[in-house]
């Protein structure tokens, strides 16, 4: 009873983290819209722990008896989905009708606060000012969409 436990368990959790993953990925593109410009860090550690979580469990299969080892390759798969597919901490994606900075999705009518610098949209994210990439011939129909939807947000700091 406990070995089933064991492995049904972490199975069913990688199961709710791939779908909280897939349900985030799904919310954060119903929020932005249409991707204006974005950036992706820690590619490579994605592809290095996805590549070595592969090679561990080709290892163990090799080194192993396949019935000890087969049980558990659900959770490897299941892991190793969710390791490729969930968004990254400093991803940053500027969209049509909003903003994503991770995990976290906005609308520009939620936005707590924002300011166009540089080529950047800077934006208050829980009291934190983040900012996502926005390249400045891109800038006019953005800032006339955040001024129409949430002026009095608008930060007065300008560089």
């Amino acid at each position: 009873m406990e070995a089933i436990l064991l492995l049904v368990l972490p199975t069913t959790l990688g199961f709710v983290s791939l779908a909280l993953t897939f349900r985030a990925r799904q919310r954060g593109a119903l929020l932005v819209g249409e991707v204006i410009e974005s950036t992706t860090t820690g590619t490579l550690w994605r592809n290095l722990s996805s590549l070595l979580l592969v090679i561990i469990a080709a290892c163990a299969m090799t080194w192993s008896e396949a019935n000890l080892v087969l049980p558990f390759l659900p959770l490897v798969v299941v892991g190793l989905l969710v390791n490729l597919l969930r968004p990254r901490e400093f991803d940053r994606v500027t969209g049509t009708e909003g903003v994503r900075a991770g995990w976290n999705s906005r609308r520009y009518e939620e936005l707590e606060e924002w300011r166009i610098t540089g080529d950047h949209l800077r934006f208050k994210l829980f009291g934190q000012w983040t900012a996502t990439p926005l390249a400045v011939d891109a800038q006019a129909p953005i800032q006339a969409r955040l001024r129409e939807c949430a002026p009095e947000r608008e930060s007065a700091f300008n560089q």
